[in-house]
């Protein structure tokens, strides 16, 4: 894994499917620093969290926290003055709603394999089971819920092209962290 940008930590709980178990692997995740953009309110750093594989046709069918499993927990960094940019649903944003407010389209959401929703075929197709939280503040814990995708969705799949992402990996969340107002 690569080392973690000191701004933000992650921890990771995620259920992975693989086409061939014997030719094919799960190889981690990676945290990226995507971006950093100037919005009105100031700086946000964008960072992506991927799945990342060695074969194409392997998938990531679920991810979340559960009793059983233990939690998936997202947390700002070490400062105190930081929180999670989110002006929308906890879901990748629409090409509509980025249209309206283009700082949507870096928004911090939970996803299996789009940062924009109609990149799924034909649309988003992970869905969140019941109570999932909702993405905000300097700490999201997910215990008890997980994003679902059908195995075989091709936005599952770490070769998938409609997100315009050549590496074999699958985004599982785009995480924006921006400065709290003092």
């Amino acid at each position: 894994m690569q080392r973690m940008h000191p701004s933000l930590a992650v921890c990771l709980f995620a259920m992975i499917a693989t086409a061939s178990l014997s030719h094919a692997a799960y190889t981690g995740v990676t945290l990226q620093l995507h971006t950093t953009i100037q919005a009105p309110t100031g700086t946000k750093k964008v960072f992506r969290l991927y799945a990342n594989f060695s074969q194409g046709s392997d998938e990531v069918v679920s991810w979340g926290g559960t009793p059983q499993n233990g939690s998936t927990i997202f947390k700002t960094g070490p400062c105190q003055d930081t929180v999670f940019f989110q002006s929308g649903a906890n879901a990748a944003p629409s090409q509509e709603a980025i249209d309206k407010n283009p700082l949507a389209q870096w928004d911090t959401f939970a996803t299996i394999g789009v940062n924009i929703a109609e990149q799924g075929v034909p649309y988003d197709q992970a869905f969140f089971t019941p109570g999932f939280p909702n993405i905000a503040g300097s700490m999201v814990n997910i215990s008890n819920a997980v994003i679902l995708i059908l195995p075989g969705s091709p936005q599952a799949r770490a070769d998938f092209a409609g997100d315009g992402d050549p590496q074999l990996r699958v985004l599982l969340a785009q995480l924006a962290v921006e400065l709290k107002a003092m």
